[in-house]
């Protein structure tokens, strides 16, 4: 039926943008996040430039009906659970280099890097052509300041 044809190809899309994501988090080591955020969001990219905003159109619409389908949402859930751990790892090796603050709130942080990226793709799907470059320099130093911040109580 048609939810089990939304499943397959949200999972579909899922999956491949999850390996590429996962392959740049797990290749970053100490790179500064502004280079690791420029390769992120043009790895979708490289091996089929004409797919790029098929893809993140997809993703757009798998976000939406995770709202409405049960079974994209766990699905969903499922994929950013796995990339959550990752990220959440490229920050302490941002942390233990020394772009981020020694007392950085390392899970905050990453949570917010990996909602970086679904911002980007709207942006993109929005806006003709936006300046990446800027919103990337902007998201490096959104880290780099954040965790540079006292901590709430």
């Amino acid at each position: 039926g048609k939810d089990e044809l939304v499943l397959a190809v949200v999972d579909e899309i899922l999956t491949a943008v999850g390996e590429l994501a996962s392959t740049a988090l797990r290749h970053a080591s100490a790179e500064p996040p502004g280079q690791f955020l420029d390769r992120l969001l043009h790895a979708a990219e490289e091996p089929q430039p004409e797919l790029r905003a098929e893809t993140q159109r997809i993703a757009l619409f798998a976000w939406a009906e995770a709202q409405r389908n049960p079974a994209v949402h766990e699905l969903l859930a499922a994929h950013y659970r796995r990339l959550d751990v990752l990220t959440e790892d490229l920050v302490r090796r941002w942390q233990d280099a020394g772009y981020l603050a020694a007392d950085a709130d390392v899970p905050s942080l990453s949570r917010v890097l990996l909602a970086l990226t679904p911002g980007f793709y709207v942006l993109r799907l929005i806006l003709p052509d936006p300046p990446d470059h800027d919103a990337r320099r902007g998201a490096a130093g959104l880290l780099e300041v954040t965790a540079r911040l006292p901590r709430e109580k």
